[in-house]
């Protein structure tokens, strides 16, 4: 089992009181049933992935459910052994009773700490001030060559396991079929599709947010960029646009659950909202189809005011040499290409 270390640090370095209180625990509790659970997923899928490619049991076997990040039921696996007789050559690597456990464990942690952030939201807050005071920088920030990739990971498991993010069930709720454009990402890992905490935890270092900004997170998912800034700033406003709506659900949830009356999500397709108020807008890939309509209509928008565009991933390439954008700060590869532009 992968141990938090990293949060360990952080947590020993805190002077604040909320160290020891139960919804942090059980968070970091949660957060290691939770990558112990992925871990043994994908050990799984590794090893169904392995028999359905070489053994060829069934030539009309889809097995696009495996590649989905879930750790299967026994009644899954059940209909696997149906077709795949061999499946059972997994059994002497994993421990299905002990699985189902763990899963039901996680499951009671997760409603316990809804509970006690229900009850008393301050808890959360602190939580995240006091991560964002620390100085113990993520070594995400200078390095990728000393294997912390699983710090990252565990960062980030903890905080979404403290805001009660369920993603894996919620992703996976997420009907395959045609509800959704093409270029909309379902059913794929966190970190493809969600901003690592250490990112936005150098994003709202570096902007110095004031109370009469407006910041909008295009392709919101399930709302780290919201929640975590209304944590930190309560009298800034803070926007989300994202079109698949269970994750708009969720992080609507959440926000509600920890009474950020700062904290607005809208599902919907980002060409239909009106961004005219924002002052601060962030894309992680969100919609390379229709990257330049949204960018078109925020240069309108520069015309009357100054913004400011946070990026990540490609889309930071992708502004670059833009005349109506200058480049204020551009960060390593380690901060997932992060880098923030201002209008002139």
């Amino acid at each position: 089992m992968i141990r938090l270390c990293m949060l360990g640090v952080f947590f020993g370095l805190s002077h604040h009181s909320w160290a020891s209180n139960g919804a942090v625990e059980k968070a970091k509790a949660a957060a290691e049933l939770e990558i112990k659970l992925e871990n043994v997923s994908s050990l799984w899928r590794q090893g169904v992935r392995w028999l359905v490619n070489f053994e060829s049991a069934d030539p009309d076997f889809k097995y696009s459910k495996l590649t989905e990040f879930q750790v299967l039921t026994k009644s899954e696996q059940m209909r696997l052994e149906a077709r795949l007789p061999k499946l059972k050559l997994l059994e002497q690597f994993i421990d299905l009773d002990r699985l189902s456990t763990d899963d039901s464990t996680l499951i009671k942690l997760r409603r316990e700490v809804q509970e006690q952030t229900h009850s008393d939201p301050e808890q959360v807050r602190a939580a995240i001030h006091a991560f964002q005071d620390t100085e113990d920088r993520v070594r995400a920030e200078s390095t990728l060559e000393l294997g912390i990739r699983e710090d990252i990971l565990q960062q980030d498991e903890f905080l979404d396991q403290l805001f009660t993010i369920n993603y894996r069930s919620v992703e996976y709720s997420i009907p395959a079929s045609n509800k959704y454009p093409t270029n909309v990402w379902i059913r794929q890992p966190k970190e493809m599709t969600q901003t690592n905490y250490s990112v936005i935890r150098r994003i709202y270092r570096d902007l110095f947010l004031q109370e009469s900004d407006v910041v909008y997170d295009l392709g919101s998912g399930f709302g780290r960029i919201l929640l975590y800034g209304g944590c930190l700033f309560p009298k800034t406003r803070f926007k989300g646009v994202e079109i698949v709506k269970e994750r708009a659900k969720e992080s609507e949830r959440i926000s509600k659950n920890l009474g950020l009356t700062n904290v607005e999500i809208v599902a919907d397709d980002v060409l239909n909202v009106d961004l005219s108020k924002g002052t601060v807008f962030y894309f992680f890939n969100p919609f390379p189809a229709i990257m330049d309509k949204v960018l078109s209509r925020l240069q309108k928008i520069s015309v009357k005011k100054k913004i400011t565009i946070v990026t990540t991933g490609r889309t930071s390439k992708d502004l670059m040499g833009r005349p109506w954008l200058k480049l204020k700060k551009t960060y390593d590869r380690n901060l997932m290409n992060l880098a923030i532009f201002e209008s002139r």
